[in-house]
């Protein structure tokens, strides 16, 4: 019984981000081919040169009660010097810093008794995924969600009723129309 659950805690631990294929309100992966000798490393290391196999799960960590972002899905095979590497990689217009801190608040700071479009009202108004810059004196702000969520969800970024209480506090219900 230790050995099953052992089992099942790896796979939901190493493989959760493939829920962004099949059911997720982001949209899908693509993926980023390498060929050539060994050069893409595997998060501390490069491979070792004559074979070896290694898969490597999204990489994350929290800081302050954040979810930080270090590295996307990869596999990766060596045959003597020579490399094939995957990468599974956002298939939208930003970078993946973005769309997988994102999609880790959505997973796992957002009630999941709700449904997927309450989920992402929730995680627009907990998370903000709006970056600034300052360009020759003018202010450019740019909302990533609409890059990142399947159309049928970025309509809510333009929805009024989501952005009602932006300014309320973190321990006050979020009430979902």
């Amino acid at each position: 019984m230790k050995v099953i659950k052992r089992i099942r805690n790896y796979f939901s631990y190493k493989w959760n981000w493939i829920e962004v294929v099949f059911s997720s309100p982001f949209v899908g992966l693509k993926t980023k081919w390498y060929f050539g000798k060994v050069a893409v490393g595997i998060p501390y290391f490069l491979p070792k040169k004559w074979f070896q196999f290694n898969y490597v799960s999204l990489g994350w960590k929290t800081k302050y009660d954040d979810f930080r972002h270090e590295w996307d899905p990869l596999f990766s095979l060596v045959l003597f010097n020579r490399q094939i590497a995957v990468w599974f990689v956002p298939n939208a217009d930003c970078c993946s810093s973005i769309y997988w801190e994102a999609w880790l608040n959505y997973k796992y700071k957002t009630n999941k008794n709700h449904t997927q479009e309450e989920r992402v009202k929730e995680l627009i108004l907990t998370h903000s995924a709006t970056w600034s810059s300052i360009t020759e004196g003018r202010k450019e702000s740019i909302n990533y969600y609409g890059r990142i969520l399947k159309y049928k969800y970025a309509r809510l970024i333009f929805c009024q009723s989501c952005f009602v209480n932006l300014t309320r506090k973190k321990h006050e219900k979020i009430s979902i129309d």
